[in-house]
């Protein structure tokens, strides 16, 4: 260590920290996204403000019907610009319009990008490379469309040196740390239906479903097995073999007392196991296991076209028998077959059976095959009171025991089919709007929180927390890394809160091909 004279000069006092800073700078060879602290705009359609376009929340957007509509975006400090990614929103064919500039001043533009033509990908990025370029702020010129001049952009991404990095608070997002894996660090794993727990009754032990064989095909089945861990992700043990699962909701594990657990196999094929000895109690039992329990009973739908007429339809199970019983037979719709639009019962499945919280009513899907619409019914508990929902809520669930709730991505009530999510009597009326944009929903306990991901094809997929009657996301509770084997292979995210509302479960596409069983501990 070399002396320091009091009359040194302050610049050579500061020499080596200069000389730190530019090998720093050095370092930052890789480019990365960059923070935009300000985004303004020469016009805007009402809430669709500019800020949506960075402010990491999927499902906001910027919009605006002015053919020659100026986005411009800050930096804030000096970067050198190595590419932009845009997620354009819009259906499949259209065809965006743009020019792109950067500026170092604000007051002399560089023209970077010209006349590009860009299709909305889906909700995915579209990436723009380009030549490095020095900026503080950039501009899109916005065209309009092949079919309007409106433009709809939900995120912009600036990628770069230097500038400001993008933080993970920016985003809202939990830290990594929060996040556990639930088996083991290899196998494709997953829970069950959205909004059904995996947890046992009292909340000490977890059901997931672990792959034997990697799926590859969202329509195959799978040799798989049915699992059990503690609460606290340890004391894993295999409890049944699974002749063949899907990706698709897995097999479905549902716990129907603290000891037992009904799963599905193949396509049609329900059994009731126990946790602690792994013997077979209940089944094969022919029927499609449902989401959800009331008392000692749970639900199965008879779909089978091959069999008995009479006897297709909902069916409730006691857990500790197996004796069944016809709730909902799919002949007692033939009064809505002209609404449903297919007049042949034999086509009719029903799925996604629930019931209401306090085990009032039930409510099921109509599938009548593609290209029909589909359909939501409820009724008592007995069968009695048939009533016609119309176009379903997506992934519908029973808020209490009068009322559900579901994303509107299609109901007929007058209101944006803009995938909110709104709880609705059983006549379709419109209660309240609960959180907002997503895809399957589950809600805590109390009521008071709803986790749900992005929608159907969006990249990246994210799993989105709403605090209840907000439309924007609370947090962002986990990002996955591969959104082809979320939708290409049917591994949907499928959340759920644990018994205490204090966990969510999930599934998380952790690299291509592979998805695992997940949760995040919340605050």
């Amino acid at each position: 260590q070399l002396p320091i004279h009091p009359m040194t000069p302050l610049r050579l006092l500061l020499l080596p920290l200069v000389l730190l800073a530019v090998g720093c700078q050095a370092l930052d060879t890789a480019p990365r996204p960059l923070r935009i602290v300000a985004v303004t705009a020469s016009n805007a359609d009402g809430e669709n403000v500019p800020e949506h376009v960075a402010d990491g929340l999927p499902g906001t957007r910027w919009a605006t019907g002015d053919k020659a509509a100026v986005l411009t975006l800050d930096l804030g400090a000096q970067a050198t610009l190595t590419s932009c990614r845009v997620r354009w929103v819009g259906k499949a064919g259209r065809v965006y319009s743009f020019d792109l500039l950067a500026s170092t001043d604000g007051d002399a533009w560089q023209q970077i990008l010209a006349n590009q033509h860009s299709t909305a990908e889906h909700g995915r990025f579209v990436d723009y490379a380009m030549p490095p370029t020095p900026a503080r702020y950039v501009r899109l010129h916005c065209l309009g469309n092949s079919e309007n001049s409106w433009t709809h952009i939900d995120e912009v991404r600036l990628v770069g040196l230097g500038g400001l990095p993008l933080l993970a608070d920016d985003l809202r997002e939990v830290p990594e740390s929060a996040l556990h894996r639930v088996g083991d660090a290899t196998s494709f794993s997953g829970f069950g239906y959205y909004g059904t727990c995996p947890e046992s009754p009292s909340g000490t032990r977890i059901c997931y479903t672990r792959f034997v064989q990697p799926p590859t095909s969202a329509k195959g089945r799978y040799p798989a097995e049915l699992w059990v861990c503690d609460h606290d992700l340890t004391h894993h043990r295999k409890v049944a073999g699974i002749d063949r699962a899907a990706t698709h909701n897995a097999a479905m594990g549902l716990w129907v007392s603290e000891t037992r657990v009904a799963y599905q196999a193949g396509y049609s094929q329900t059994f009731v196991v126990d946790a602690d000895s792994g013997q077979t109690v209940l089944g094969p039992l022919d029927g499609q296991l449902q989401h959800n329990l009331h008392g000692s009973e749970f639900l199965i739908c008879r779909n089978d076209p091959q069999g008995t007429p009479e006897a297709r339809g909902l069916y409730a199970v006691d857990a500790q028998t197996g004796a069944m019983r016809l709730l909902l037979p799919i002949a007692a719709l033939q009064p809505f077959a002209e609404k449903v639009g297919e007049p042949d019962l034999l086509r009719w499945h029903l799925q996604h059976g629930q019931w209401s919280t306090d085990g009032s009513r039930l409510a099921a899907k109509i599938y009548a095959g593609k290209g029909r619409d589909w359909s939501l019914v409820t009724c008592r508990a007995d069968g009695s009171e048939l009533r016609w929902f119309g176009h379903k809520p997506m992934h519908f669930q029973w808020y209490d025991g009068d009322t559900l709730f579901g994303h509107d991505s299609e109901v007929e009530d007058g209101l944006p089919d803009n995938r909110e999510l709104r709880r609705r009597q059983c006549d379709g009326t419109v209660v309240e709007t609960l959180a907002g944009y997503g895809c399957h929903p589950t809600l805590s306990p109390d009521r008071q929180w709803v986790a749900t991901e992005t929608w159907y094809g969006s990249d990246p997929v994210r799993l989105m927390l709403y605090r209840r009657g907000q439309t924007k996301p609370d947090r962002i509770l986990a990002t996955l890394v591969d959104a082809d084997t979320v939708w290409g292979l049917s591994a949907h995210v499928n959340a759920s809160f644990s018994r205490d509302g204090k966990r969510v479960y999930f599934n998380r596409a952790v690299a291509p091909g592979l998805s695992q069983a997940y949760c995040v501990d919340l605050d």
